[in-house]
């Protein structure tokens, strides 16, 4: 839930990822448990720019976006 919601603030931000996968997300110890933090920016763009190349890690890329 709050991976989404990090994403959910990305994105009122006008920022795509472009490569949410397990590997970009780090784990930061509280006092009782583990926040999840969203890491490694470099395939990230701004939402309103238009896009020409597919992005991301392979295994984690949409499938609906790998055959078009």
């Amino acid at each position: 839930f709050k991976i989404a919601k990090g994403v959910e603030c990305l994105h009122s931000m006008n920022l795509l990822h472009r490569d949410l996968k397990p590997d970009n997300i780090l784990l930061k110890k509280t006092s009782e448990s583990y926040e999840p933090l969203i890491s490694d920016f470099g395939h990230s763009k701004e939402n309103k720019m238009f896009m020409t190349s597919l992005r991301g890690t392979p295994l984690y890329v949409d499938p609906a976006l790998q055959y078009t």
